[in-house]
């Protein structure tokens, strides 16, 4: 009993550790992590910012409905972007992100001054989800919230970047 309470104990341990590893990195307020955060974004979206304040770090805190403590959020341009990073992938993914997003558009439109009462159309930026996972995969996927709806099946989307759809 006491050997499986230790390897509990060790697994919990090492995810924690790789969790604050990666916030560590992408996610404080410091020179070096913004930088790496603008390296890592243009690498994934084929860009070429060049300022590491163009990336307006905006992680929620504490959000322990989805225990999401493994992400870093930020705005640049026109889009929202929001790095997770799992141990294993989950099909729930595309859902939780949705919950998430959810928070941060409702951010946004508090700190923009917005009320969804308004008549006036809102602008909000693109959402842009990007999971990382320790699992060793053949290839690179792309999951989709729709998917998870009952008429998956109905609805088309165009992929163009040619990664598998799951």
């Amino acid at each position: 009993m006491t050997q499986i309470t230790n390897t509990t104990e060790t697994t919990t341990t090492q995810q924690k550790v790789y969790d604050h590893l990666f916030i560590a990195i992408f996610g404080k307020d410091t020179e070096r992590s913004k930088r790496w955060r603008l390296e890592l974004y243009n690498a994934l979206n084929n860009t070429n910012y060049t300022d590491p304040d163009a990336l307006e770090l905006n992680t929620l805190k504490n959000v322990l409905f989805i225990k999401m403590h493994n992400d870093v959020s930020f705005l640049v341009d026109s889009q929202m972007t929001l790095f997770e990073h799992q141990r294993t992938t989950n099909q729930n993914m595309p859902l939780r992100g949705f919950f998430y997003f959810a928070q941060l558009y409702h951010k946004y439109l508090i700190n923009a001054g917005e009320e969804l009462i308004s008549s006036t159309l809102i602008k909000i930026p693109n959402p842009n989800y990007v999971v990382f996972t320790m699992e060793i995969l053949q290839e690179m996927r792309i999951m989709r919230l729709n998917c998870q709806m009952p008429l998956c099946k109905k609805i088309k989307v165009e992929n163009s970047s040619g990664l598998p759809e799951y």
